[in-house]
């Protein structure tokens, strides 16, 4: 439980430290939103949030792949990316292989999301790159093995 506090807490204070540097860099190229008539902001808005959560979720990524509770999730060591057998040193299907194609979805998906910011990106682009996101992870063996959606 500890490590996933531990966690937890890297990936919102790594988060919470980045986005001054983000919110600056979206001044400076002009990422904002101006204020609209109907919005209820009077000040615009700064963009690209989603550069701060990408860094956190990947420092996050980082230090779980150093615990040894959560190695065999997150982790990726020699001798399980040379195991043949497919079973790994952590007893199933090791070498975090899944991990790296959902760190590949949310580089890909900030991206377009960052590229969007920045210029407005048409519908079609937006999901070619969710397509791309997912094809990625898919690709990887991220699997949704169950949705306990109303039971």
């Amino acid at each position: 439980m500890r490590e996933y506090l531990l966690v937890f807490v890297v990936a919102a204070a790594v988060t919470y430290a980045t986005t001054p540097l983000i919110r600056r860099l979206a001044i400076r190229i002009g990422a904002i939103t101006p204020v609209r008539d109907r919005d209820v902001h009077d000040t615009p808005i700064p963009r690209l949030g989603g550069l701060a959560m990408l860094v956190g979720f990947l420092a996050a990524v980082a230090i779980a792949a150093q615990l040894p509770k959560l190695h065999c999730i997150v982790g990726s060591r020699a001798e399980d990316l040379g195991d043949v057998t497919g079973i790994g040193a952590c007893g199933g299907p090791g070498g975090g292989v899944e991990i790296r194609g959902i760190v590949l979805g949310a580089i890909i998906v900030a991206l377009v999301g960052a590229i969007d910011d920045v210029r407005e990106l048409d519908w079609l682009t937006k999901l070619s790159g969710q397509i791309l996101a997912a094809g990625a992870m898919a690709y990887s063996g991220v699997q949704l093995l169950s949705l306990p959606i109303l039971g």
